[in-house]
């Protein structure tokens, strides 16, 4: 079998890593023995914006992936919450 590994770092560290949906551990982890080719990695931590990638996995290498997340902004955020929910709220007042 062609195999490779992966090793991915994250800022901030401690970030839950998932390749291909399945969660392989917290940053930095490494990822032994997968079959070359393109996978889908996903990166998540609290208070930060998920991340999702394409990696490469090479016969014989190991591929370092350095990652930074960006912070969510909770204020943003709950202002268009409520800006959708006041919307949502009069479309439903003028269907009635």
């Amino acid at each position: 079998k062609r195999l490779g590994n992966i090793i991915v770092s994250t800022e901030p560290q401690e970030a839950d890593v998932y390749l291909e949906g399945v969660h392989r551990g917290k940053s930095p982890v490494r990822i032994d023995n997968l079959l070359i080719g393109d996978y889908n990695l996903k990166i998540e931590a609290e208070k930060y914006i998920p991340l999702n990638q394409w990696v490469k996995v090479e016969e014989n290498k190991d591929l370092t992936y350095d990652l930074t997340l960006s912070m969510r902004n909770f204020v943003l955020e709950n202002y268009f919450k409520a800006l959708h929910d006041i919307i949502i709220k009069n479309a439903r007042l003028q269907c009635s």
